[in-house]
Formats: C-alpha cells, sequence, structure tokens
C-alpha cells in the first residue's frame, strides 16, 4: 500500500507543478463579429479605454466603444480566433507595436 500511495503523491505533485493557474485565471471574452477593422467582443467586463487586446490568432487590438454589453476594439491587425486576452499592464508591451 506505500508503494502506491508514493506512486500517487509523486504523479499528484507531477501534475502540481505543470499546472498553470495564472494563465487560466485571465480575463477571457468572446469574438461576436469582426467587420471593417473592428472586432466586437463580450465577455470583458473589466476593460479600460485604450487597452491593449491579444487575440487567439496572434492578431492584437485595442478597446475604444466601451459599452455594457460588450466592446468594440480596433484591430491592429487580422483577427480570426474565437477569443481574446486583455493583457496585463507592463513595461515590457511598450514599442509592441509599432
Amino acid at each position: 500500500m506505500t508503494e502506491l500511495s508514493s506512486f500517487l503523491e509523486e504523479s499528484l505533485q507531477k501534475a502540481a507543478a505543470e499546472l498553470d493557474l495564472v494563465k487560466a485565471l485571465e480575463p477571457r471574452g468572446t469574438v461576436r463579429r469582426v467587420g471593417d477593422g473592428v472586432a466586437f467582443v463580450v465577455g470583458l467586463e473589466h476593460i479600460g479605454y485604450e487597452e491593449l487586446l491579444s487575440f487567439d490568432s496572434g492578431a492584437f487590438g485595442l478597446a475604444y466603444d466601451l459599452t455594457p454589453t460588450g466592446i468594440g476594439a480596433i484591430l491592429l491587425s487580422g483577427a480570426k480566433g474565437p477569443s481574446v486576452n486583455k493583457l496585463p499592464k507592463s513595461v515590457a508591451y511598450l514599442g509592441l507595436i509599432s
């Protein structure tokens, strides 16, 4: 029985080390439609004006039209992914968009 319990303990420790909770807790939204260089996103309630957004496709956008029902984000490059992430505010992102 101790061999089984030590195996389970090692397996749980390995799984816990690989678990990335920061990624799981990031705010995520869903792109409802894209047209004329604007992506309409829902599900990001705490976005501020002109915050940089990262789409699953690798595209970026700026939050401009903030409404109670969603966000209009000006696309800085093509957006094809179904969801979007809010990028954290950081000095590391300065100069990212030229």
